[in-house]
């Protein structure tokens, strides 16, 4: 007769705490799971932007190794990523592929694409020593750029340096 009285006094509290313990309970695993999403999205993106990076610098490279193993200067009729002009401001042309070498990047299916442009010529050494059988240094700036896989672009620089010593060319 106890038992039946103590059961018939229940308000089902109980329950109500059990339903409001499970929805705090889903209100985390959800927020757990948007964090999860923006850190794999967070990873992807670096990892993306590291291939582009890594393309990018292999064109930069190819370029380097092109203004090495050339006679300098260079002769845009026989170097075809060499352009002789400067077009710092003409937006068309940094545009344009045509412009471009392209170089694939072995191992991946990321393109580069690299350009050397017009050489400035360095200082060949003190005043008193310059003369015309002195040796020249020629500067040329090598711009390299690629996309990864998500589309995230870059574009690198550097300088690459060369000696031309008479009729040699030589890398210092």
């Amino acid at each position: 007769m106890y038992i039946e009285n103590n059961i018939s006094k229940q308000k089902g509290a109980t329950l109500i705490v059990a339903l409001i313990l499970l929805a705090l309970m889903t209100i985390i695993g959800l927020s757990s799971m948007d964090s999860s999403t923006i850190d794999v999205k967070i990873v992807a993106n670096s990892k993306d932007r590291q291939l582009a990076f890594n393309g990018a610098e292999s064109g930069l490279f190819q370029g380097g190794k092109l203004v090495s193993n050339t006679e300098c200067p260079l002769d845009p009729t026989t170097t075809p990523a060499y352009v002789e002009d400067t077009f710092a401001a003409d937006r068309d042309f940094w545009r344009d592929s045509n412009n471009w070498t392209l170089s694939a990047v072995a191992g991946t299916d990321i393109d580069a694409e690299f350009m050397i442009e017009t050489f400035q010529e360095g200082p060949t050494g003190p005043m008193s020593e310059q003369s015309i059988n002195a040796p020249r240094f020629y500067y040329y700036p090598v711009l390299a750029k690629a996309t990864g896989p998500g589309n995230a672009n870059v574009i690198l620089q550097s300088h690459f340096v060369t000696k031309h010593d008479g009729d040699n060319c030589l890398n210092p």
